[in-house]
């Protein structure tokens, strides 16, 4: 069964007849009739009776309800076409800056919301400090920075707070004391220890008489 005749056959129920069916369709009247004819053989029953003595055509209520079906085999078909010739949209590349010390399952997670939400989306994960991210931000080398925030500014979106934990001996007054929460002022003086990679570092987050010791351990 030709596409192009459910065309001609539904053109003709919707326009009365023949003639007006090929002015519709800006073709010649004979197509439209063979095309009626090798429709009615495939389907071994004619499709219309002709009223009167003229050329308009009635179809018989087996082709009404055939009519139905054509209709819907013809929508179909022109919107697998439609959804075959749309262009794909083209994938949207995001570069954002992320710390290196920043947890891989954080970056991860993060990655997949993006996904589920923009499937086109490319994203591209650039590592570094602090102090290297805030540049690629700066040069427009990245889109977004995911990174330390010392002050409040307005391209800036706090996601959460991250305290600072004070491990000492047992004997030392911060574990023998009653003060169970410590500022960077009370530890002016005090030797610390501190990750390499910890953005702490930079900037004037602790008192210039701290001694810092730089370590690989996690803890801090």
């Amino acid at each position: 069964m030709k596409i192009q005749h459910l065309r001609f056959f539904i053109a003709v129920v919707d326009s009365g007849g023949v003639v007006r069916a090929a002015e519709r369709l800006r073709i010649s009247q004979p197509s439209i009739s063979a095309a009626l004819k090798a429709l009615e053989e495939e389907l071994g029953q004619p499709l219309f009776r002709r009223r009167g003595t003229g050329r308009s055509l009635r179809p018989t209520p087996k082709a009404l309800r055939f009519y139905g079906d054509a209709r819907e085999i013809l929508r179909q078909c022109d919107a697998a076409r439609a959804r075959f010739t749309a262009e794909e949209p083209r994938p949207v590349k995001f570069r954002i800056g992320v710390l290196q010390t920043v947890a891989s399952y954080d970056v991860a997670a993060f990655s997949s919301a993006l996904a589920m939400y923009n499937p086109h989306l490319r994203l591209q994960v650039w590592e570094g400090g602090a102090i290297r991210v805030g540049e690629w931000l700066r040069q427009a080398r990245i889109d977004a920075a995911w990174t330390t925030v010392d002050k409040d500014a307005g391209n800036a979106r706090v996601l959460w707070h991250e305290p600072f934990v004070v491990l000492s001996s047992r004997t030392h007054p911060f574990a023998t004391g009653a003060q169970t929460k410590l500022t960077v002022a009370d530890l002016e003086g005090q030797p610390v220890v501190l990750r390499l990679s910890c953005e702490a570092k930079r900037g004037q987050l602790w008192p210039e008489s701290t001694r810092i010791r730089v370590g690989k351990g996690r803890a801090r």
